[in-house]
């Protein structure tokens, strides 16, 4: 399975906070449990299986 993460919002350079630190450590987490994932570039064509976007307000 490959996985994408996305922040909504561009990360806040000089005060990163809980959205930058939750796409971290849920990062970190998976990649411990062995699985495909890696931060979603939007210029990028790769196929994804999932895609979790943080900070969405919708």
């Amino acid at each position: 399975m490959k996985v994408a993460l996305f922040q909504f919002f561009p990360p806040t350079l000089w005060t990163p906070g809980g959205g930058e630190t939750q796409l971290q450590k849920t990062y970190e987490a998976l990649k411990r449990r062995d699985i495909d994932v890696e931060l979603f570039d939007v210029w990028s064509r790769k196929k994804y299986d999932i895609i979790h976007v943080f900070g969405s307000t919708y």
